[in-house]
């Protein structure tokens, strides 16, 4: 039976018909990129390992504790190589019941 299965999906695999995908952009029909320009982002970051002068403490040994941060930034692009970002990345801790902004780190 299990022969059977594998082979079964093997074809239906096998005889799955062509796929498509976006065609390459040629110099004739890209679009110019208009400088200056802005692009903004949000995110989720979860933490792994939170470092101490003191202590170091792996997030996931415990269970009471969880903290999560959410880095917002904006890039100012004045052309392809050249640019300003400033990001800002709140951290929550939720633990015993309650949450806090437990850190606030900004980058430039």
């Amino acid at each position: 039976m299990r022969k059977s299965i594998t082979l079964f999906l093997l074809i239906i695999l096998l005889s799955v018909g062509k796929s498509f995908s976006q065609s390459a952009m040629t110099t004739e029909t890209a679009v110019p990129t208009v400088y200056p320009k802005t692009v903004g982002y949000l995110s989720f970051i979860l933490p792994i390992v939170t470092i101490n002068k003191d202590v170091t403490t792996n997030d996931f040994t415990t269970i009471k504790t969880f903290a999560i941060g959410f880095p917002v930034g904006v890039n100012v692009l004045y052309s392809d190589k050249f640019g300003f970002s400033y990001e800002i990345t709140p951290t929550i801790q939720a633990g015993n019941g309650s949450t806090k902004t437990s850190k606030m780190s900004c980058h430039q």
